[in-house]
């Protein structure tokens, strides 16, 4: 027992936890139902923690790693050349389940989280903007392998397109590739 928690500690979660302060909120859903009250809420309670003293960066992830709940679902990869996906049989494009996680600026800042490749969000990444996406290097190992796939798109969420019955993908560009975070 004693081995295997010896191992288990000199395990790399990916991420640096000293002088870091997590918590966990609920927003009530009465006022922040969907649209642009959500993100507002976060972005403006942000704004506020980092003005905090002492407080260094501060973000937000919709699930923190090595949690108690997972947040796993379909992502859509725009490039036919990967053969490693299923195939989504109308959108006829390469997808696969795995764990996604919607993280805000700071985020990767405040937990220590190397940039392996390019950039985290900036500034410049909003609802105005293309939507952009950061990928673990898991992940762009497994589909992109010694390729360079800053630039190319996936999407994790599908949006009405003209007809009702049709969802289509909402894209987002990768602009950075981030060491990889335990789940």
């Amino acid at each position: 027992m004693i081995r295997s928690l010896r191992r288990l500690l000199a395990v790399d979660p990916g991420f640096q936890t000293p002088h870091v302060v997590t918590m966990r909120l609920a927003l009530p859903e009465e006022k922040y139902k969907t649209g642009p009250a959500v993100p507002q809420f976060y972005q403006n309670l942000l704004e506020r923690v980092r003005t905090l003293p002492g407080v260094q960066a501060a973000g937000a992830i919709s699930q923190l790693p090595m949690g108690q709940s997972y947040s796993s679902g379909s992502v859509f990869i725009d490039d036919t050349s990967i053969q490693v996906a299923q195939m989504h049989p109308t959108l006829h494009l390469p997808y696969i389940e795995t764990d996604r996680r919607y993280a805000t600026l700071g985020y990767f800042d405040a937990m220590k989280i190397p940039v392996v490749r390019r950039r985290v969000f900036a500034d410049s990444d909003g609802a105005d903007t293309q939507f952009v996406a950061l990928l673990d290097t898991d992940f762009a190992n497994r589909f992109w392998p010694g390729k360079d796939l800053i630039g190319k798109r996936i999407a994790v969420d599908l949006l009405p397109g003209a007809d009702p019955k049709q969802m289509l993908p909402r894209w987002r560009t990768i602009v950075g590739v981030m060491q990889h975070v335990s789940n």
